[in-house]
């Protein structure tokens, strides 16, 4: 192996430019993997918030029939999709932001440690961030769909089956995907203990 143990804390890093500039903070690649660990923590119970949501969307389903037979008038746009969308975009952000920061972490792994292994996980990897974030599009797509003054019952009854069954797909597929990458991180944060 050619990488000399001091050398790790300058292999990953959060800045710009060489990490020994002054004014760049250098992060040991122990900690980047364990930020990346805590943050598929903070992902997962996004996700479950989101599956919270789109289960309220039945209970505004109720509620819409409730004040119907209250006041006929017409009801106001409720703001249950948008606030569905902002969470989405949010999240959305978020994940690319880390995936972002876990692909640079294992392609400059690849290229300091020369295991040809990391190579081809990298490129796994980076397949499921592209099919996790085309899922949460989506369910934005889907959400941007929810009209409450022109969807009538039964299309909202539909759309939030559908919601509801992405965001639990999207859910599981994202927790298996962080499963792998923490088994994947934790094997490396030991290997790179060793050194």
């Amino acid at each position: 192996m050619n990488i000399k143990s001091e050398e790790l804390d300058y292999l990953f890093y959060f800045g710009s430019g060489d990490p020994r500039v002054e004014g760049d903070v250098s992060i040991s690649v122990i900690d980047n993997i364990d930020q990346l660990l805590e943050e598929h923590e903070k992902i997962h119970r996004g996700f479950k918030w989101l599956e919270q949501q789109a289960n309220d969307l039945e209970s505004a389903l109720q509620l819409k029939d409730i004040r119907k037979r209250i006041d006929s008038e017409r009801l106001t746009q409720t703001s249950w999709p948008q606030e569905l969308e902002n969470e989405l975009s949010r999240i959305e952000n978020q994940l690319g932001d880390h995936f972002s920061r876990e692909e640079s972490m294992l392609s400059d792994c690849c290229d300091k440690l020369e295991d040809a292994g990391f190579s081809s996980t990298l490129s796994r990897l980076r397949d499921d961030h592209n099919e996790i974030l085309g899922r949460i599009e989506d369910l934005r797509a889907e959400a941007r769909g929810i009209d409450s003054d022109s969807t009538s019952r039964e299309d909202w009854i539909d759309k939030s089956f559908v919601i509801r069954v992405h965001i639990t797909n999207a859910r599981v597929f994202l927790e298996k995907h962080a499963d792998q990458e923490s088994l994947l991180f934790k094997m490396l944060r030991d290997r790179l203990s060793s050194l």
